[in-house]
C-alpha cells in the first residue's frame, strides 16, 4: 500500500480515537447533584448505560438479535449478565407458566416462618416496557426470596414495540390472578400475596392492584410495592422534573424527562409515524390544563408536592409554555384518560391494598409517587412512603450491589415486608 494511503488511514484512525475519547470524557463527567454520595461510581454506571445503548445500535444495524434497537438492547443485556443460579442451599428457582405467562418462581429452602402456607410477592421488572426480563432481574428477586422467606414470582410480561399497550398489564394481571386462585398448589397463602415492581414495573403493580380489586371473584392483594414508579402521563413538568433538569441538565442522569416519555410512547404507539409528535406533545407538558381536564388535573397538581421537596425553587417561573397539538390530542386523548397507563387518576382508590412507595430526590419521576400516595391517603388507604435524599432512578441493586442508597432502600423494604406479609 502506498505511504500516502497509510498516512491517511492512520490519520483517520487517530482522529476517530480522539473524537471517541472526547465524547467519552464529556459523557463520563456528567453533572451529579450534591446529595448523591458516590458520584464517581454514579458516573461510571451512567457511562456503562450509554455504552450499552451504543452497542445496541450497532447490533441493530446488523440485526444480530432482531430488527429493533429495543430487541437488541434487551437481548444484549441478558447475554452480558452473570449466569443465573437456579438452585443452592437457600433458594430453588423453577421456570413455570401461569395462565400462559412465563414466570420465574423462587422458593426459600430454609423457611423460618412457623406457618403452613407461605406469603408471596409477584414482581414486575422495570425497563420502560421495552427492556428487562426475569433473567436480568434474577439476582434481585432471588435475594428478595431469601430475605423475606417468601415465594417470589418474577413475571416475563411481553415487551414493546412487538407487543403494545395493554399487553404488559394484561400479562401481569393474568399471572397474578393465577397465583391468587391457585396459590395453595405452590404452598402459597392467597391472603398474603403482594405485587411489586420498579419504574415501569411499578406502574404495572399499581394497575394490577386496581384491576384485581375490581374483580370481586378474586382474593384481594395484601400489598402493593412501587419502587420509583412511573404513574402518570398528564404532568411531566412537576417540581421533580424541573429540579432534575436543573441538576442534570436535560440530557444527564439515569432517566431524563424525554426518555421517560419515549418509553411510554413506545409502549403505546410502537413505531407509529406519530411517535415523535406524541413524545413532543407529552414532553412539553401540554396534555392537560384546569380548563381542558378539571377532573384529573387535581390529582397531579404541583401543590401536592411538599414544600421541603422543592429545594427552594420558584417553580412558577420555570414552567414551560404549552405547545398544544389539537389533532394529536383528539387522536390519542383516550390514552391520557386510561388508569392502566396513569394509575394515579383511577376513578376510586377505595379498598386498594396497603402501599409501600419508594422515591428518590434525584429522580424526575419522584412526584409520580407523591401524587399516588396523596390519592391513597385521601381514600383512607394505608400508604408507607419512603423518599431517599440521595436516591435516583435505578438505584436498587438489581444485579450488582453498586450503591449504598439502593442497598438501604432494599433493606428498608425487606424489614417492612417481613412484618407485614
Amino acid at each position: 500500500m502506498p505511504l500516502d494511503a497509510l498516512s491517511v488511514i492512520a490519520g483517520a484512525i487517530l482522529i476517530f480515537t480522539v473524537c471517541l475519547f472526547c465524547w467519552a470524557c464529556y459523557e463520563f463527567y456528567t453533572a451529579v447533584p450534591p446529595t448523591i454520595n458516590q458520584k464517581w461510581l454514579f458516573r461510571v454506571v451512567f457511562m456503562m448505560f450509554k455504552v450499552n445503548r451504543f452497542i445496541a445500535h450497532i447490533l441493530t444495524f446488523f440485526r444480530v438479535f432482531g430488527s429493533t434497537m429495543e430487541e437488541n438492547m434487551a437481548a444484549f443485556t441478558d447475554w452480558m449478565l452473570p449466569e443465573c443460579i437456579m438452585d443452592d442451599e437457600h433458594v430453588s428457582t423453577t421456570l413455570q407458566n401461569f395462565n400462559g405467562i412465563p414466570v420465574r418462581v423462587h422458593r426459600p429452602k430454609k423457611v423460618t416462618i412457623d406457618s403452613g402456607l407461605l406469603p408471596a410477592l409477584v414482581y414486575f421488572h422495570g425497563g420502560g416496557f421495552v427492556y428487562g426480563s426475569s433473567a436480568s432481574f434474577h439476582p434481585f428477586t432471588r435475594r428478595l426470596c431469601e430475605s423475606l422467606q417468601s415465594v417470589v414470582v418474577s413475571v416475563d410480561y411481553r415487551l414493546a414495540p412487538a407487543h403494545l399497550f395493554p399487553v404488559a398489564v394484561d400479562d401481569s394481571r393474568e399471572a397474578t390472578k393465577w397465583l391468587l386462585l391457585n396459590g395453595p398448589t405452590l404452598n402459597v397463602d392467597p391472603r398474603r400475596i403482594g405485587v411489586a415492581g420498579d419504574s415501569a414495573g411499578g406502574l404495572l403493580a399499581a394497575a394490577v392492584a386496581k384491576q384485581i380489586l375490581d374483580e370481586p371473584s378474586i382474593p384481594n392483594l395484601k400489598l402493593q410495592v412501587l419502587f420509583y414508579p412511573a404513574l402518570q402521563l398528564l404532568n411531566v413538568g412537576s417540581p421533580s422534573h424541573i429540579i432534575y433538569d436543573a441538576h442534570f441538565n436535560t440530557h444527564g442522569g439515569m432517566l431524563t424527562r424525554r426518555e421517560a416519555v419515549s418509553y411510554l410512547a413506545t409502549y403505546i404507539l410502537g413505531k407509529s409515524p406519530d411517535y415523535d409528535a406524541f413524545v413532543d406533545l407529552v414532553s412539553s407538558n401540554s396534555v392537560i390544563t384546569p380548563e381542558t381536564n378539571p377532573k384529573h388535573v387535581k390529582y397531579v397538581d404541583d401543590n401536592l408536592v411538599p414544600d421541603h421537596l422543592r429545594n427552594g425553587m420558584d417553580l412558577g417561573k420555570t414552567k414551560e409554555s404549552l405547545n398544544n397539538n389539537p389533532e394529536l390530542l383528539e387522536k390519542y386523548g383516550h390514552f391520557f384518560e386510561d388508569p392502566r397507563l396513569s394509575p394515579v387518576i383511577a376513578e376510586s382508590m377505595d379498598g386498594l391494598p396497603t402501599a409501600y412507595v419508594v422515591t428518590g430526590d434525584n429522580d424526575c419521576l419522584r412526584d409520580d409517587g407523591v401524587f399516588y400516595v396523596k390519592r391513597l391517603e385521601a381514600a383512607g388507604v394505608s400508604a408507607h412512603w419512603v423518599n431517599y435524599e440521595g436516591g435516583f432512578h435505578g438505584m436498587l441493586p438489581i444485579v450488582f450491589n453498586f450503591f449504598e442508597v439502593g442497598l438501604k432502600a432494599e433493606n428498608d423494604f425487606v424489614e417492612f415486608a417481613r412484618g407485614f406479609l
